[in-house]
């Protein structure tokens, strides 16, 4: 660039020049010119070189320009790929998103058959399932527990199910334990058809249907059936063939069967408290049998008219035919009035008494022996609650893996209350009524007797001393007291 200037430079310092100095330096002049023509030559050479250097320069411009066109190709290119990755990756994420739901729909559902699974697996198949269900119980609790572990356990859950469902199809026997019906756990077979069980113990105490457990529930309960049915059971579960109990109603005749229960199977379920409430209501219903037939007799015996008769002849002063009278009847009024006439030359007072008495004791016999049975009959239930009771407080101490037997305890004890109450209500009715009669017997005897004390006192007036005759009234009047206090029953 130095030589490409130089021409300049000198060709002004020549202009520069005072133009006083030309004609004397002519000789400068020419070599100025001579220099200008040197410049001009080397002007003209940077020029061709320029020229010469142009194309090649603009050639490798117009090859960056191009490679800068490529460049903005390839952004472009880049550009319209990164925003396809990311279009990509959102389109991703929103699988990735639709995935996770669906993962957690799936887990949801299996969760969901694993509970109800559960719920509707028999108790005796527990040991070899249970522990399947409990770990995928515990591994959808668990937060941290990585998908795949957890979806793992719900699978082998899931395989447990279709593998029990298959076994199950055609009927399948195995070990277990259950309870009777005095909630002792036995060791026996159990036999599975579908939702149907039955069980048979080793020692064959104990066979029949296994209904569904109660909430709560970990031994299965044995229900007894009708002996050709538990028969049958036990033949099933010793060959594995036979003749199987069949719901055609999908277990609703299976639950009316099993909820109806007979009055020798509620006796029985009650406890050994039951065998002496049994005894008190046959001794109470002996007692208000043969009353009642009493009452029935004597009512059948009653002739108030001849009662009046013997009276109205008394008042006549005919005791000869009152006596006759009384000796043709079994009328308990009329035998009291005649035992005291028959005595009347003895004690008037002390005949009607004795024979009130024997009377009244006729009417009150047994009474006592009901009364003792009526407050007999809830303390023998009360003693069967506390016993159940003890029974299931004893098992909730020692094994809380039978709450059936728990529950057995708690109904033993009801059933025995309940039966005491009954006895003891049945029984009280006939006994008001018995003493209702009694008392009613009392009136008439007594209604009767101070009549014929009252006949009778005229005639005594004239042979006997009004001191004398008002003591021995006196002395009925306390003895029939006496006779009306002693023959009541509490």
């Amino acid at each position: 660039m130095k030589l490409f200037f130089a021409p300049f430079a000198t060709a002004a310092a020549v202009l520069a020049l005072p133009l006083y100095a030309a004609p004397a330096g002519k000789e400068m002049a020419a070599g100025l010119k001579d220099e200008l023509e040197v410049g001009a030559r080397q002007l003209a050479g940077l020029r061709e070189r320029i020229d010469a250097e142009r194309l090649p320069l603009a050639m490798q411009l117009d090859d960056l320009e191009k490679k800068l066109l490529d460049a903005r190709k390839e952004y472009e290119g880049v550009t319209r790929t990164l925003d396809t990755r990311n279009l990509d990756i959102s389109n991703l994420k929103i699988e990735i998103k639709e995935k996770e739901d669906e993962s957690f729909y799936i887990s949801n559902l299996l969760d969901e058959f694993v509970r109800g699974f559960e719920s509707k697996l028999h108790m005796a198949e527990w040991p070899g399932i249970k522990p399947a269900l409990e770990k995928a119980k515990s591994a959808a609790a668990d937060a941290q527990l990585p998908v795949s572990e957890k979806f793992a356990a719900q699978m082998a859950a899931l395989h447990a199910g279709l593998t029990r469902s298959r076994e199950t199809l055609g009927g399948m026997r195995l070990e277990g334990s259950a309870l009777d019906a005095q909630g002792t756990v036995l060791r026996g077979k159990f036999a599975l058809l579908g939702p149907f069980a039955m069980f048979a113990s080793a020692d064959g105490t104990a066979v029949g249907i296994v209904p569904p457990p109660g909430p709560g529930a970990v031994t299965p309960l044995v229900k007894a059936m009708d002996p050709k049915i538990n028969a049958g059971i036990a033949r099933v579960l010793e060959t594995g063939a036979g003749w199987f109990p069949l719901d055609s109603t999908n277990g609703n005749a299976l639950k009316e069967m099993l909820h109806r229960t007979s009055l020798i199977d509620t006796f029985r379920h009650g406890g050994p408290i039951m065998y002496p409430l049994l005894l008190t209501s046959m001794i109470a219903f002996s007692v208000v049998l043969e009353r009642m037939l009493f009452v029935m007799r004597e009512k059948r015996r009653r002739r108030p008219e001849l009662v009046v008769e013997m009276l109205d002849c008394i008042e006549k002063e005919e005791p000869e035919r009152a006596i006759k009278i009384g000796r043709s009847t079994k009328d308990y009024v009329a035998k009291t009035l005649l035992y005291a006439l028959e005595h009347r030359e003895k004690s008037l007072g002390s005949g009607l008494m004795l024979a009130a008495n024997n009377e009244l004791k006729r009417f009150g016999r047994g009474l006592p022996v009901l009364d003792t049975c009526i407050t007999l009959a809830p303390l023998l239930g009360l003693l069967g609650t506390v016993t159940g009771m003890m029974h299931s407080f004893s098992l909730m101490g020692g094994d809380l893996g039978a709450p059936g037997a728990i529950t057995g305890g708690i109904s033993e004890a009801l059933i025995a209350t309940a039966f005491g109450l009954v006895i003891a209500i049945v029984a009280v009715i006939p006994f008001n009524y018995l003493n209702a009669r009694m008392d009613e017997a009392r009136h008439q005897i007594e209604a009767a007797a101070t009549r014929l004390e009252l006949l009778m006192k005229g005639r005594k007036k004239e042979r006997i001393p009004a001191g004398h005759d008002a003591l021995e009234e006196e002395g009925f009047r306390l003895g029939r007291s006496a006779a009306a206090g002693g023959g009541g029953v509490h």
